[in-house]
């Protein structure tokens, strides 16, 4: 009996291990843009402790110098909050070209399998005509030297 083979196998095979690729590297990508929201949030809640408590010092009296490393400090953690939503944005776009390229290499993926089934279809009837072929023409043979007739 003859063995399937799909010429195609290798292209199926590097699609799949394409595939496979950019699931994990856009896990990975998920993952540091989870880690790097956190830091903005982190980010967020210490901008706004120390403008409270800028606010609260105001009250009281506090010298000026403690005010100017407030405002420095503050402004510092709003440029690290600007620097780390850019971040954040940047690794949106990645995510996204990222589930365009996974997405396009799925198809041609399920393409190549879909090609692969008809032609293992075409294959198994081919098979089973040949078989059937054989067995009609060793039927045929044993009726031609009566070994197919019934005799009672």
């Amino acid at each position: 009996m003859p063995r399937f083979s799909f010429k195609l196998q290798r292209v199926l095979d590097i699609k799949e291990r394409k595939e496979e690729q950019l699931k994990g590297e856009l896990a990975n990508v998920k993952r540091e843009y989870e880690e790097e929201e956190e830091i903005l949030h982190s980010l967020e809640r210490s901008h706004s402790i120390y403008l409270d408590r800028l606010r609260r010092h105001q009250l009281n009296t506090i010298s000026i110098q403690e005010v100017r490393w407030y405002q420095t400090y503050l402004s510092k953690l709003v440029n690290d909050i600007s620097s780390q939503s850019q971040k954040l944005e940047d690794l949106l776009r990645r995510i996204d070209e990222l589930k365009e390229k996974l997405i396009e290499v799925s198809k041609e993926r399920r393409v190549l399998e879909k090609l692969k089934e008809r032609k293992w279809d075409e294959f198994k009837h081919e098979v089973e005509y040949l078989e059937q072929e054989t067995l009609d023409e060793i039927g045929t043979s044993r009726h031609i030297r009566g070994e197919g007739s019934f005799r009672l």
